[in-house]
This record gives structure tokens, C-alpha cells and sequence, in this order.
């Protein structure tokens, strides 16, 4: 499963004839690297489509757009994928819905009192 999601990170959105080839190449079964596949694709699925933001109803219609933008671009800070980090943001602005602004002035906050 490492090989297939190096590939994948390495080879973003491959189409069948360059994930066949790469399976090919390095001497794996083509069946069994589409399965692989299909499993991380269900649990990205799985992950994207769960969790408080989905559980509570909340939906890009009835969130702050601008904490929203906010938050994607705070939660970059630990994924290169917008998707997740939109998901994160979802997640915490369902419990807090102007979570993102407070975090910035906690951090600002933090910094004062650090003297910077």
C-alpha cells in the first residue's frame, strides 16, 4: 500500500494506461494496485463525507464564508490537500462558528504576552 500512495502522491489524478504501466514496471499486480486504490478513494470518501460539520447538518449554504476561507487557510498549515483542510475547518466551525477568529487573536494574544 506505501508504493501505491507514493505514486499517488508523486502521480496526482494517473490516468489507468500510467497506473497500469507504473504496476507493470514494478512488477505488481495491476487487480490487486486498483484495489489499493479504491480503498484509499473510499476512505478519503468516508472521511470527507463524516464527522461534526456533516453529523450536525452544516454545509458551505449556512457557514460564514469568510471564517470559512479562514479557516482552509489556517488548516493548510497541516495538509496540502484543500479538501481535507476544508473538511477540519467544517468540523471546528460546527462547534464554534467563529472559531477561526478567536484562534487568531488567542495566538496574537500569546504573542504579547511572549513580548514579541
Amino acid at each position: 500500500m506505501i508504493k501505491v500512495i507514493k505514486f499517488l502522491h508523486d502521480t496526482p489524478n494517473p490516468s489507468d494506461d500510467e497506473l497500469h504501466g507504473w504496476a507493470e514496471e514494478n512488477g505488481l499486480e495491476v487487480e490487486e494496485v486498483e484495489e489499493v486504490v479504491y480503498t484509499l478513494a473510499t476512505a478519503m470518501v468516508e472521511f470527507l463525507h463524516n464527522g461534526k460539520a456533516f453529523e450536525s447538518g452544516l454545509t458551505e449554504d449556512n457557514i460564514d464564508s469568510d471564517e470559512l476561507e479562514l479557516g482552509i487557510e489556517i488548516e493548510m498549515e497541516h495538509t496540502t490537500n484543500e479538501m481535507i483542510a476544508k473538511r477540519i475547518a467544517m468540523d471546528h466551525l460546527s462547534e464554534i462558528p467563529d472559531y477561526y477568529s478567536r484562534l487568531l487573536d488567542m495566538e496574537d494574544e500569546a504573542k504579547k504576552d511572549r513580548g514579541e
